[in-house]
């Protein structure tokens, strides 16, 4: 029994997103029932393909398990970013923190959250495969209406969407099957761990015809373009150690795409750099965006993005400090209600005042993206917070000697008394406890803390997100740079953000005399300039795990980095697929054992 159940385990990545209700099962052909012969048998039918692969990406930033009470929880995107060097597991810790948090403990090839990751990626490889394998022999019209064919854009996308998902793969696990045609009614159990770099090397294969063909411009809202190709491109070449290409695909993107660092801001942001997150600015006007990813309320299909939820600080179960029995109510402007599940550490607080123009949070010149505007440092109380006790007395501020009343600031993170200033962690990151970064009390992120208009208390929002944008691009060229011995050239793509976010300008003495000290600064900036928004699990592999990860997660992370291992920069393949493999043995990853073994 046990080994039959784990064989539907690749048998699984059949039936992605085909089948909907069945109102009558004796139908031969069910109008409610949709298969790859019955979808792809027009234009329309390919779009919609195409579709159900955005949805799988959006995945990203929705739950992955359900509870009765708040609906999906266990944000899928926390395993790529938390837990790293500069952000932490929050104050509740759900089953994917786990993972990330107790690594002894819960890392292992049986925990129960990690055959879902594993799905979700090949499910998508196979609903790209099944385009792929299907569009060159289709007998249809890809004339949009516009008198232009859609085939090589179709495909493009098709192929962007399966090297997205072995990127995700290759970082994960290391070395992973490579699978390129549609499975339909077999079921493998034969599959063959690639290495790493036959891994990329196929993905560079779709990066590169994606990069040919598709638009500069999204084809409509939502869809990709050639500067996310180019942008993964130049990754996977600093992945690969050629510096070079990766430098020539970030530089391509950057001074042949429309793109441009956003400048500019609308009457209402109050900064130039946190203008972009809003959710009215992310549309096709920003020139940064390379990547906007689209929900939507009370459609099918719609999605349901929790990322708002696990990033918001828990403020409505704070204690706060100086004001016992002080409530603070669920509000659209301040984003709902969150849940804090990740945690910025303080180290990487602490890096916006080594690139503020004044490193004294007093004189206000503190770099815009580390700022009030960005990071979360107070509340401003209003009508809708509890300021009596059950009594109905006046809740006291201490300090002032008289009632806390509308208009007040409450600071978080303050030590005594959170209507001191000069006390309080979110006013002065200094203040900030070196290990305790759980408390519901912490600055949070404001970059994804709004909600769906009249649903405070919602676990799940609808706007629109930013998945990728120009900034990172512009990194990943100065790294390149820096590889390649050109500073200068580095060190003028930094300025560009730091320019944008009024921050001080560096020069190449600023980087370091050593490459080790370079790449360090490059990931530092990358953590100021791309906090929450870049998968920095990848980024730290990526520079390597035992130089750079492993060392700066023990280092940096006191919450998650004290049982973490030099084993667990990578995954252990899910039981589950190893088990399923029946017919051909499939090795687990150094320091993992199975239980096939």
């Amino acid at each position: 029994m046990k080994k039959g159940k784990y064989t539907l385990f690749w048998g699984m990545i059949v039936v992605l997103g085909f089948s909907s209700c069945q109102n009558d099962l004796l139908n031969e052909e069910p109008k409610h029932l949709y298969t790859a012969d019955r979808l792809y048998t027009s234009l329309e039918g390919y779009e919609n393909g195409l579709n159900g692969l955005y949805a799988e990406v959006r995945k990203e930033f929705e739950g992955m398990n359900y509870t009765t009470n708040f609906g999906t929880v266990d944000l899928r995107n926390v395993l790529f970013t938390v837990g790293t060097d500069n952000m932490a597991t929050g104050s509740n810790k759900g089953n994917v923190h786990r993972m990330l948090n107790s690594w002894g403990v819960a890392n292992h090839p049986s925990y129960k959250d990690f055959d879902k990751y594993f799905l979700w990626f090949y499910e998508t490889i196979n609903a790209a495969n099944a385009i792929l394998d299907r569009a060159p022999y289709s007998d249809i019209s890809w004339d949009d209406g516009s008198g232009s064919s859609q085939y090589y854009r179709v495909m493009a996308e098709a192929k962007l969407f399966r090297a997205w998902a072995y990127r995700h793969l290759s970082y994960l696990w290391g070395p992973v099957p490579i699978v390129t045609t549609e499975s339909t009614d077999a079921i493998r159990a034969d599959f063959v761990r690639e290495p790493v770099e036959k891994v990329r090397r196929f993905i560079i294969e779709d990066l590169e015809f994606a990069a040919e063909y598709l638009p500069w411009i999204p084809s409509r809202a939502g869809t990709m373009t050639k500067g996310v190709a180019m942008t993964y491109l130049a990754e996977m070449y600093l992945a690969l150690g050629d510096a070079e290409t990766a430098y020539k695909w970030a530089n391509k993107c950057i001074t042949e795409g429309p793109y441009a660092i956003q400048r500019s801001k609308h009457s209402t942001d109050k900064s130039v750099f946190m203008g972009m997150f809003q959710p009215e600015n992310i549309n096709s006007s920003n020139p940064e965006i390379l990547w906007e990813l689209k929900w939507a309320r009370g459609i099918v299909g719609g999605g349901e993005n929790i990322m708002r939820h696990e990033s918001t600080l828990r403020y409505g179960n704070t204690k706060w400090k100086g004001a016992d029995g002080l409530t603070l109510g669920y509000t659209e402007e301040r984003g709902g209600r969150g849940w804090h599940r990740m945690s910025i550490l303080k180290n990487t607080l602490l890096l916006y005042y080594s690139s503020s123009k004044d490193a004294n949070p007093a004189n206000g010149q503190i770099d815009e993206r580390g700022n009030e505007y960005a990071i979360g440092q107070y509340f401003v109380l209003t009508d809708a917070d509890k300021l009596t006790d059950s009594n109905g007395n006046d809740i006291m501020n201490v300090t002032e000697g008289r009632p806390w009343k509308i208009g007040d600031k409450l600071w978080i993170g303050a030590s005594k008394d959170a209507s001191v200033k000069t006390t309080s962690g979110g006013y002065d990151y200094n203040n900030l406890s070196d290990t305790k970064v759980t408390s519901n009390n912490h600055p949070y992120p404001l970059k994804f803390a709004f909600c769906d208009v009249g649903y405070p208390e919602n676990t799940e929002s609808h706007f629109s997100q930013i998945y990728m944008r120009l900034a990172e691009t512009l990194l990943l060229r100065a790294e390149a740079s820096i590889r390649l011995g050109d500073l200068a050239s580095a060190v003028s793509d930094i300025n560009e953000l730091r320019d944008r976010a009024n921050a001080k300008a560096i020069t190449a003495a600023d980087l370091g005399a050593s490459l080790e000290e370079q790449l360090n600064f490059i990931l530092d900036e990358r953590s100021r300039e791309l906090l929450l928004e870049e998968h920095r699990r990848y980024t730290l592999l990526r520079m390597g795990g035992k130089d750079f990860m492993y060392p700066r997660i023990k280092a940096y992370n006191p919450i998650d980095g004290t049982n973490f291992a030099l084993r667990d920069t990578i995954f252990p393949i899910p039981q589950t697929v190893i088990d399923a493999n029946r017919t051909l043995y499939m090795p687990q990853n150094p320091g993992y054992t199975s239980a096939s073994e």
